[in-house]
């Protein structure tokens, strides 16, 4: 029942609760100022339909406010992404062949998140950067592809590779660490 109610009165921030409260006592507040003790039933008036209006706007908004706060949390989410990406390209060339592989594999999970996050938020204004992730993605399997091809041909431990794995907070076949 009141995940029903929270539902259809949508998730409301504390400034949003807080707004609501202000604007809807307002009325009463001044009326008490201005006219006194008297004034108070005009005042009551004015508060409730004050409340009235702000809270039919807050709940006719309230899905457009919950997928602006969606749309946020994936940006952010993106944006930490791609800071983990230039993060690890820095650290590329002290690497050595099994840790550098680990690396890139971490980009190339790091690059589907970040693709996927811009997916799901399905905005046209985000195509160009889905775009620029994708190929971004490209360049990294092929960098993957090189690095896997000359990690054979010096036969490297998969015991490093797996090491490598661990120290970037993830199991030797990628899996987050701890899923």
């Amino acid at each position: 029942m009141g995940g029903a109610i929270r539902q259809w009165l949508g998730d409301f921030t504390a400034l949003e609760a807080a707004w609501f409260v202000g604007v809807a006592l307002a009325p009463l507040c001044i009326h008490l100022v201005w006219g006194g003790v008297d004034a108070w039933p005009v005042g009551a008036i004015g508060s409730a339909t004050a409340g009235g209006v702000i809270g039919l706007w807050l709940v006719l908004s309230s899905r457009r406010r919950r997928r602006l706060r969606r749309h946020d949390k994936a940006m952010r989410r993106c944006e930490y992404m791609i800071y983990r990406i230039r993060l690890l390209v820095k650290l590329l060339p002290c690497r050595t062949e099994a840790e550098t592989l680990a690396a890139l594999h971490e980009m190339r999970n790091c690059y589907i998140e970040a693709i996927r996050l811009v997916d799901e938020m399905g905005d046209d204004d985000d195509y160009m950067l889905g775009d620029s992730l994708r190929g971004g993605l490209a360049k990294i399997d092929e960098l993957y592809d090189i690095q896997t091809g000359s990690l054979r041909r010096t036969e490297a431990n998969a015991a490093d590779f797996a090491a490598a794995m661990r120290a970037l907070g993830r199991e030797s076949d990628g899996a987050l660490r701890g899923r």
